[in-house]
C-alpha cells in the first residue's frame, strides 16, 4: 500500500470542491496521519486532547505557537445560521488572503475567498466532532502560484461541543516558468 492509499484508507469524508480543493475528515482519535509540516500543530492538540474530550482554546499558551503565530486562524462557530468568526487571523493568513479577517465571519468578509462546501465541511466536523485537512491551488501572487494546505482542529469550552477551531496554514509558492 502506498503513503497516499494509507492516508486515504484513515480518512472518514473525502470530498472535492468547484475550484479543485480537497477536503478530508478523519476521526478524532486518528493518530497514523502525518500532516507534513503542520504535524507538530497537530501533536500539540493531540497532547491537549483527553479523548473522547477535546480541548478549549484556553488549554493553549501563546508560546505553544512559537514559529506558528503569522500562519493561525482561530475560528469561533456560530449558529442560526452556521457561520465561523475569525477570531485570530495570523498575519501570514491575512497575507495569503490578501486581506485581514479577524472580527469577519466566513459567510460576509471571505465571501469572495471561500466557497459553500467550506461552511458544509466546518459544519460536518462540528456536528460530527472531527478534524479535517483542506488543500488545493489559490492564485498567482506576482510571480508565484499559492498553494495551501491547512488542518482544521476542533476545540471545545466543554469538552464535548464544538466551540471553535485552530487552523494551521501552511504556503508553499511554486515559481512561474
Amino acid at each position: 500500500m502506498t503513503e497516499t492509499e494509507e492516508l486515504e484508507s484513515i480518512v472518514l469524508r473525502k470530498r472535492e470542491g468547484k475550484k479543485g480543493w480537497v477536503y478530508r475528515t478523519y476521526s478524532l482519535q486518528e493518530s497514523a496521519a502525518e500532516f507534513g509540516a503542520a504535524q507538530p500543530v497537530f501533536a500539540l492538540w493531540q497532547s491537549k486532547a483527553d479523548f473522547p474530550s477535546l480541548p478549549a482554546w484556553g488549554d493553549f499558551d501563546f508560546r505553544d505557537f512559537v514559529g506558528w503565530h503569522a500562519n493561525l486562524i482561530l475560528y469561533e462557530v456560530q449558529h442560526q445560521p452556521f457561520d465561523l468568526l475569525y477570531r485570530i487571523c495570523g498575519s501570514g493568513a491575512a497575507q495569503a488572503y490578501g486581506k485581514d479577517l479577524t472580527g469577519e465571519t466566513m459567510r460576509s468578509g471571505a465571501a469572495d475567498i471561500q466557497e459553500d462546501i467550506d461552511l458544509e465541511f466546518y459544519r460536518e466536523m462540528t456536528t460530527e466532532r472531527r478534524f479535517g485537512t483542506c488543500e488545493g491551488s489559490a492564485y498567482w501572487r506576482g510571480r508565484f502560484f499559492l498553494q495551501h494546505a491547512f488542518l482544521c482542529l476542533p476545540l471545545a469550552e466543554d469538552g464535548h461541543d464544538v466551540t471553535h477551531f485552530l487552523t494551521a496554514l501552511h504556503l508553499e509558492t511554486i515559481e512561474k516558468l
